[in-house]
């Protein structure tokens, strides 16, 4: 089972990281507006990865990280594990220094590739 307060630090720790509108937070707010020019502080507080927006909201954060608008997470039923994919490589597993971006659900492999992102 995943523990998605301990993805939701990690989260927070990547360089990659910014609070966007429509992430729920940890407290149960749900961010509405974000001014760029003021980054938003939650100390304490990290993103609620069991939340579909936040999910969504990951995912474009990794595909900037990447400069890559065609990542996407894909289920590999076989392995019942999800794993960053390219469409600009045709559906191919994205490779990061050698290794393969997987996680247990959708929202830990978007970590791992946010983490990962150079």
């Amino acid at each position: 089972m995943t523990d998605y307060a301990e993805l939701g630090k990690r989260l927070v720790a990547c360089k990659h990281f910014r609070w966007l509108a429509g992430m729920l937070v940890s407290n149960g707010a749900r961010i509405v507006t974000v001014n760029e020019d003021t980054p938003l502080r939650f100390s304490g507080f990290y993103p609620d990865l069991s939340d579909a927006a936040t999910v969504g909201c990951l995912l474009v954060l990794v595909r900037a990280a990447t400069n890559d608008p065609g990542i996407y997470a894909r289920l590999f039923t076989a392995e019942g594990r999800w794993c960053i994919c390219s469409a600009d490589w045709m559906g191919k597993s994205v490779l990061v220094n050698g290794k393969y971006l997987w996680g247990d659900t959708e929202a830990e492999a978007l970590v791992v590739a946010l983490e990962a992102a150079p």
